[in-house]
């Protein structure tokens, strides 16, 4: 929710808008553009085996792996990661927020309009206590 209205996510939306969110984003998944974000996923992957030698013998790789993947994304989109390797945690909350998406979209996306009538209606919202923001973890 955002603005006190339901925001799609591209699971649910109409057939016409993850046809043009495909074209605004399929230019920046060429094989051209790729190959620009290369640097970035190397200087993250040295960082992470860098992180990970320091760890010792027993840790999550799963958890790491999130870590690298969340900070590679933050690097390409916004030039700099947010730092979650570096700290080995995570950072505002914002990788919990991430997976209480996919979470959601799990439990949700083949039901939206179940999903908007037991999460997203005003009533629902009130109930539950859900703040009034597009990545509260639902």
């Amino acid at each position: 929710m955002s603005k006190k209205r339901a925001v799609p996510s591209i699971i649910t939306m109409s057939e016409e808008r993850p046809t043009a969110v495909r074209k605004l984003v399929g230019r920046a998944l060429t094989t051209n553009s790729l190959l620009d974000y290369e640097d970035s996923i190397e200087t993250n992957a040295h960082e992470l085996v860098e992180c990970l030698n320091k760890q010792g013998n027993v840790l999550d790789i799963g958890l790491w792996l999130q870590f690298f993947a969340m900070d590679v994304l933050f690097r390409i989109t916004f030039g700099e990661t947010l730092g979650l390797l570096a700290k080995g945690d995570d950072i505002d909350g914002v990788l919990a927020a991430v997976l209480a998406r996919f979470d959601h979209w799990g439990r949700w996306g083949a039901m939206p309009s179940a999903d908007y009538l037991l999460n997203k209606t005003p009533i629902a919202m009130k109930l539950s206590g859900i703040s009034d923001s597009p990545i509260y973890p639902c």
